[in-house]
């Protein structure tokens, strides 16, 4: 029989992985010995002792040429954009499928239909901690409805005027929201980016911006690129598209799209051309992104 119960840690030294286990009273190993040897060892090495982060998974939920995405890790969640008004409904009774009970940040990217749409509907459904959102607000029977709902409902409703880091279990969130009001676009490009850093892995969420604000946010995002992108708005083809693809220089990539509304054919174009062979498209089912801090795994229902 033996000592051992279950894996309580696990820890990093380059390519080996030293899991510690708790162990049953009475038994004749010296098991705290032995850890402390390991750790010597490591230290001689060079190595240096680090946690493995939580699973950071994202799902992005099949809501046609819209946008609803939920993040989870460490027990912490976000879900970022509602999809339309019809959507919401579908995106709470997805939630709860998924044993969701309550959000701890609702992130409204802006403030367009496709989506802020369901907002109201998930506050009313939901323990929504926190909105986020951005300063410019499209006025709008769907913006209007959900600050009424946050309101009635006492949610805390953070506007993002300046870069703000978030921390989601083990993965951090950069939120970079635009420094002024756009002449063109100005909703779309007042769209929060989202940076996640996760161990080794990073994604990068662009809501729906365009030409112009996508020729200004180079300047604050990583210079060493991303392993994942979420395609902005939609899909639909911009003449800085195959700039933002190169020098993200994404391997995979997500485009929210549907039947009616595909994406553009230049656009799946320019990720290939820029080496982004693994594009996916909600309008074929529900996306899940898992990252356990080195790669990442996908499945589509």
């Amino acid at each position: 029989m033996s000592i051992f119960k279950k894996c309580s840690k696990s820890f990093r030294c380059g390519p080996v992985k030293v899991m510690v286990y708790s162990y049953k009273k009475g038994g004749n190993v010296p098991v705290k010995r032995c850890i402390f040897a390991i750790m010597a060892a490591m230290l001689l090495c060079g190595c240096s002792i680090k946690e493995e982060p939580d699973t950071l998974a994202v799902s992005f939920f099949d809501v046609g040429k819209a946008d609803s995405f939920l993040m989870t890790c460490g027990g912490k969640n976000l879900l970022m954009d509602t999809g339309t008004i019809k959507d919401g409904k579908k995106v709470a009774n997805r939630l709860e499928d998924m044993g969701v009970e309550s959000i701890d940040y609702l992130m409204i990217t802006h403030f367009d239909r496709d989506h802020a749409g369901g907002a109201a509907q998930i506050i009313q459904d939901f323990d929504v901690k926190a909105l986020l959102r951005p300063e410019y607000m499209k006025e709008s029977d769907e913006s209007a409805a959900c600050m009424a709902a946050a309101e009635d409902r006492g949610v805390k409703v953070i506007i993002i005027t300046s870069q703000t880091n978030i921390q989601l279990g083990s993965a951090k969130l950069v939120i970079h929201p635009a420094d002024k009001v756009y002449e063109n676009d100005a909703s779309n490009n007042s769209s929060l980016v989202t940076e996640v850093f996760h161990g080794n892995s990073s994604l990068l969420f662009t809501g729906d911006i365009e030409k112009e604000r996508i020729a200004d946010i180079k300047n604050e995002l990583n210079d060493a690129g991303y392993d994942f992108l979420k395609v902005p708005h939609h899909g639909k083809y911009e003449t800085m598209l195959q700039e933002l693809f190169n020098w993200v220089g994404a391997q995979s990539a997500v485009i929210t799209s549907s039947e009616k509304n595909p994406e553009d054919q230049e656009t799946v174009q320019a990720l290939v051309d820029a080496g982004t062979m693994n594009y996916m498209l909600t309008r074929n089912g529900e996306i899940t992104l898992e990252s356990d801090g080195g790669e990442l795994s996908f499945t589509q229902k």
